[in-house]
């Protein structure tokens, strides 16, 4: 959908809903850089279930990964310059809010 406004209205109507189903389309959200829609995101973390997308970004690597680098090219082509850095690095902050880090398996010796 190519409509911001719309995306933009439904997301508010669906935010809250507590279904693993929302989470790929809020996530895919952050990648397309509408810094309108990812303020709405932003401004919603404490209220979204953490573990819920945690679990998502665990299960969906390859996904995770081409939505930064999505966000990274629209932020590179339109923002980096225009906005504010604290504004304009909405979507990294979302992105990094719900990523995990993994264990360092050297920083762990075996017994």
């Amino acid at each position: 959908m190519s409509d911001g406004f719309v995306r933009e209205r439904f997301l508010r109507e669906f935010i809250h809903t507590n279904s693993p189903y929302v989470v790929p389309f809020v996530i895919q959200l952050c990648g397309e850089y509408v810094i309108e829609i990812i303020s709405i995101i932003h401004s919603n973390l404490g209220k979204l279930n953490r573990d819920m997308y945690i679990e998502f970004f665990n299960e969906n690597p390859g996904f995770i990964h081409l939505t930064r680098q999505r966000a990274t090219s629209y932020w590179n082509c339109f923002f980096q310059y225009e906005k504010p850095l604290n504004e304009s690095r909405l979507a990294f902050e979302v992105l990094s809010y719900f990523e995990v880090p993994k264990p360092n398996k050297a920083s762990n010796p075996a017994p």
